[in-house]
């Protein structure tokens, strides 16, 4: 028997943002679907990079600590984009590797989620609870 990859990993929809994406949207996204990564798609629908609910969080932080007056904070939130607070050029393994691979690298960089592509062509992400539900079942 095969060892599990990726594949069962894929997301259809998968859920993402643009790069121009305000951070309402993405956060809005992220309450919707209940998830707590957002993959950060280029004009070409390249990936471009990923936000965790602790970017939007720490990015919330900052500007509630570095800005004055609730309406100028309120309006420098406005004007964030996902590239603004996504993690650029993320760590990503190929649909066809195998689940330990991910759950290495989870362990060793202590990330929560890695994209998965097919090629250069996005095709989901894996997080560490997606692995646990896996292996658990």
């Amino acid at each position: 028997m095969s060892e599990p990859t990726l594949e069962v990993f894929y997301k259809d929809p998968l859920i993402s943002v643009n790069e121009t994406a305000s951070m309402q949207t993405v956060m809005e996204l992220m309450k919707q679907n209940r998830i707590g990564h957002i993959l950060v798609l280029d004009d070409d629908n390249n990936l471009s990079g990923i936000i965790s609910r602790n970017d939007v969080y720490e990015k919330l932080h900052y500007v509630s600590t570095h800005t004055s007056g609730v309406q100028y904070s309120k309006q420098t939130l406005e004007h964030m984009s996902a590239k603004d607070i996504m993690t650029a050029k993320p760590v990503c393994l190929q649909s066809y590797e195998p689940m330990d691979k991910a759950i290495q690298i989870l362990l060793e960089e202590k990330f929560h989620a890695i994209p998965i592509l097919e090629g250069n062509e996005v095709k989901g992400i894996v997080t560490a609870l997606d692995l646990l539900d896996f292996f658990h079942d």
